[in-house]
């Protein structure tokens, strides 16, 4: 029995279960208890112009069409509060589950599991799975398309293949930031090949799922909405105004916080590495590389969990939202090492 189940008394598969009802009880908490706030009143103009009107026009410029027509369906059962914002504590509930799959084919099913519970209890993720708003969805496709992806690699063949173009499908018609599932996949090729998991033919799978993927994409980037948000894009000013008035920070401190942000998750990065190189070690020094990565990737949790209370923010806060299920995984990665090293540094 591992130190989780010992201290739970649970094992993988309960646990996962308890994770994923816990993760929605609180996504359900007091769900229906606040009136609805003006971006999520925007949300309902939007979705009630119509499919037609987010094709030909520019009323909504920020976000492709497919969770307003996801919405549109559900708003058929009721535009009350609670119902309303059910649909994405719905999607916020199954990150959780979807996660584990994920993780548990990148990175062991002990790292899984504890981004599961991570990812069930992130004040950051229960804030957006309370929102109707497309966040939560857009985390959790996000998440079952980087899923498939890893089943495509590991498993390739013309059906994994389908259902990859697919998910990347629907993730590019539901928000813009799911362009960079691209690199992320990328990473994931790159991490598959240094531990020999990754079929050959797989990425010829994955190359032509990406092609089908922007073949279908590519009428909407033709659309007046699509033009008018890659022109803004284009200038190079959007990026900079989001962060800088959505945090109330000048550019040079924009610019000092980036850096400090990229060297902590390049160095919780390096840990990892390190820490999965040289796992096999004994003695003082495999425990003090395995301290080192548990007070990093500690420093990393901390800092999730600050952007969770940052009282400004929300526009930065949303893109940071897509990514913190791998930020939980890779938390998971490190803090299970000396446990499962204790035998060898005892000895």
């Amino acid at each position: 029995m591992n130190r989780r189940a010992a201290w739970t008394g649970l094992d993988g598969p309960q646990f996962l279960l308890a994770a994923t009802v816990v993760g929605l009880l609180i996504r359900l908490l007091n769900l229906g208890g606040k009136s609805l706030w003006l971006d999520e009143a925007f949300n309902i103009a939007v979705v009630k112009t119509g499919l037609k009107a987010l094709w030909t026009q520019t009323f909504e410029t920020h976000h492709p069409p497919l969770h307003f027509i996801l919405q549109k369906l559900w708003m058929q059962g009721g535009e009350g509060e609670f119902w309303l914002r059910l649909l994405p504590a719905l999607c916020g509930a199954a990150a959780v589950p979807l996660v584990y799959f994920f993780g548990k084919k990148v990175a062991g099913k002990n790292a899984s599991l504890t981004a599961a519970g991570l990812v069930a209890l992130s004040p950051l993720l229960v804030w957006y799975s309370q929102d109707f708003r497309p966040y939560s969805f857009v985390v959790a496709l996000g998440l079952a398309a980087m899923t498939a992806a890893v089943y495509l690699f590991l498993k390739p063949g013309l059906l994994t293949g389908i259902v990859f173009a697919v998910g990347m499908v629907a993730a590019f018609y539901t928000h813009y930031a799911l362009l960079s599932l691209i690199p992320l996949q990328i990473l994931l090729i790159v991490f598959l090949k240094t531990r020999g998991k990754i079929e050959a033919h797989g990425i010829s799978y994955w190359l032509f799922g990406l092609a089908a993927a922007g073949i279908a994409f590519f009428p909407w980037l033709k659309t007046p909405a699509a033009r008018a948000f890659f022109s803004v894009l284009k200038t190079g000013s959007y990026p900079g105004q989001m962060l800088t008035k959505g945090l109330g920070i000048g550019t040079t401190t924009l610019v000092l916080l980036m850096i400090a942000a990229g060297y902590l998750v390049l160095v919780a990065g390096i840990h990892v590495i390190r820490w999965s190189a040289e796992k096999r070690k004994i003695g003082r020094q495999a425990k003090r590389e395995g301290a080192g990565a548990n007070v990093t990737l500690g420093v990393l949790w901390l800092v999730f969990l600050g952007l969770s209370v940052m009282p400004r923010g929300y526009s930065i806060k949303k893109q940071i939202a897509l990514f913190v299920p791998y930020g939980m995984l890779l938390i998971g990665c490190g803090w299970p090492w000396e446990r499962t090293n204790r035998k060898k540094i005892a000895a």
